[in-house]
């Protein structure tokens, strides 16, 4: 039996319904078909969100850098993206609350989003958010690892709160800039390049957690060997030798270019080695000290992460190499 052209669109829209972009298109007009972003108009204004505009703002970062990752490229594994910024009060004079975004967070995540706070002379707890941003790898990354483990679903997961979408939002701040002689339009934070960045950490692990477990890993074999930490050079030594990074050893011999020739297996393997022995930073984790330094580099921000000038130099060849594995990426 023949669907008429008519029936088919009719269907396809149908199929579309519930997902959004800043055209009030599906996203997967907005970034491809393998990422998926909530909408339901009982809760949200619709229109622009900071999810869609990161495409944006990255995409231009890859460009600053020389080269190109279409839209449709930035997301190559399945991804969920969730954001409370819109959310309004619609019938629910709560509805702006943080433990409204909380409840909200936490069903269209299934990750937990905040703790119980004492209220001064009262019986009931209060609600406070405790990031701005999450992420949560996909179920098959985690069910690698930690067998038996049951999660929300099967995509990788992209949380933002309203607060994190604000603190992206660029404001005037007086950055200055040789280039221009002027300060800069710039957000506070970029806090969905910084879960952006998680995400890449994560989808470059060939299977794995995140890639910065693998050279955790390779810090922790170091000091069982030699009962003191490696230094950068025997570090990126075991980087290089290692069969858990050789799906990054990429290279283009057709392509002459400068951007072309760069391997991700060595850039990344400085940039991730740099990072973990002379970062210059004092953060809870290792995979949250990379995501600072990715996430800088995925857009500018006021804030300052506190990596040193040892790292940030390296802002073009990372990039340059995150866009040849993305761009080789198949999906």
């Amino acid at each position: 039996m023949l669907i008429s052209e008519a029936q088919q669109v009719k269907d396809e829209k149908k199929e579309a319904k519930g997902l959004l972009d800043t055209k009030l298109e599906t996203p997967n007009a907005n970034f491809g078909k393998q990422v998926s972003m909530p909408y339901d108009s009982t809760l949200s204004k619709g229109g622009t969100n900071q999810w869609n505009v990161m495409g944006d703002v990255v995409r231009q970062s890859f460009l600053n850098s020389g080269v190109d990752v279409p839209r449709n490229q930035l997301f190559p594994q399945d991804v969920r993206l969730t954001t409370a910024e819109n959310l309004m009060k619609s019938g629910n004079p709560h509805a702006d609350t943080e433990a409204y975004q909380k409840d909200y967070l936490e069903r269209e995540t299934g990750m937990n989003w905040g703790y119980e706070v004492p209220i001064a002379n009262s019986t009931q707890n209060g609600t406070r958010l405790d990031a701005y941003g999450k992420f949560l790898p996909s179920d098959q990354q985690l069910q690698d690892v930690y067998q038996g483990i049951d999660y929300y679903g099967n995509e990788a997961q992209l949380g933002l709160t309203k607060m994190g979408a604000k603190v992206s939002t660029p404001v005037a701040r007086m950055k200055f800039n040789k280039g221009t002689q002027k300060g800069l339009l710039q957000p506070v934070m970029n806090v969905t390049g910084h879960e952006y960045a998680h995400y890449l950490d994560s989808v470059f692990s060939d299977g794995r957690i995140m890639l910065s477990n693998v050279t955790e890993e390779l810090v922790d074999d170091a000091y069982q060997s030699n009962q003191k930490l490696p230094s950068q050079k025997d570090l990126y030594e075991r980087w290089m030798n290692d069969p858990r990074t050789e799906h990054l050893d990429v290279a283009d011999n057709l392509n002459l270019k400068p951007s072309a020739q760069i391997n991700p297996r060595e850039v990344l393997g400085k940039f991730y080695t740099e990072s973990m022995v002379n970062s210059g930073g004092n953060f809870q984790n290792f995979a949250e000290n990379i995501a600072r330094s990715l996430g800088t580099f995925m857009g500018s921000q006021h804030y300052d992460e506190g990596h040193g000038q040892n790292i940030m130099v390296q802002n073009k060849d990372v990039m340059r190499s995150i866009a040849k594995l993305l761009n080789n990426m198949e999906f």
